[in-house]
């Protein structure tokens, strides 16, 4: 009788014992799901803001010398508060012309890699959008942005970027983007389509 009751005893202890390691497996895959989530949630907020700035940034300078590089210098102004301001994370940047159905314009378009260094001098993009250079051979050169009132062209912006979940709970995730004959694979992108802001005249009196 004796025996039977710690049989029965030792039959609970282990039964508790199986029932709180499943408990715990469930509980602490939820922690970590939460967690991906809330990293991968605020990565896409940053990338976000900082896709909206460099397009309002873009549509406001319009056809000016350095509109790219404004738009460029705007959206890593966001970046802070990803590690190199996002150099670990961001592939490219596409800005291109919006066709009138809303899609990208694939021939009137500008891609740039992002290649950050430490040194404020250098330029952090591949090729360098710098007006100087007067852009020769690029798809869709500042000087043929329309600003005039009645016919405003429309800017895109879009980044590309890598998100790399780390406990691998989430499918979905790659710690990096590329673009392969020039498709983009294992990318996560953001991008916002604005109206270019028309050129404004002062009259005098």
């Amino acid at each position: 009788m004796i025996g039977r009751i710690h049989k029965r005893r030792g039959d609970e202890r282990g039964a508790t014992i199986v029932e709180f390691s499943l408990v715990a497996l469930l509980f602490f895959s939820l922690v970590f799901v939460v967690i991906e989530l809330g990293l991968a949630f605020h990565k896409k907020l940053v990338v976000d803001d900082g896709v909206q700035s460099a397009a309002r940034v873009g549509a406001a300078v319009g056809n000016g010398l350095d509109v790219d590089l404004n738009i460029l210098d705007a959206l890593i102004g966001d970046l802070d508060s990803l590690s190199n301001s996002g150099s670990e994370v961001i592939s490219h940047v596409e800005v291109y012309k919006v066709n009138a159905n809303g899609t990208p314009n694939l021939i009137e378009l500008n891609r740039y890699f992002y290649t950050w260094t430490p040194d404020p001098t250098d330029c952090d993009w591949t090729p360098c959008p710098e007006g100087s250079d007067g852009y020769n051979g690029w798809s869709w050169r500042p000087d043929e942005r329309n600003v005039a009132v009645g016919a405003l062209d429309e800017i895109g912006v879009k980044v590309y970027y890598s998100h790399a979940f780390i406990t691998g709970f989430l499918p979905g995730g790659s710690p990096t983007c590329d673009i392969p004959a020039g498709n983009p694979t294992n990318c996560w992108t953001e991008d916002t389509i604005l109206r270019l802001e028309p050129l404004q005249f002062s009259v005098g009196a």
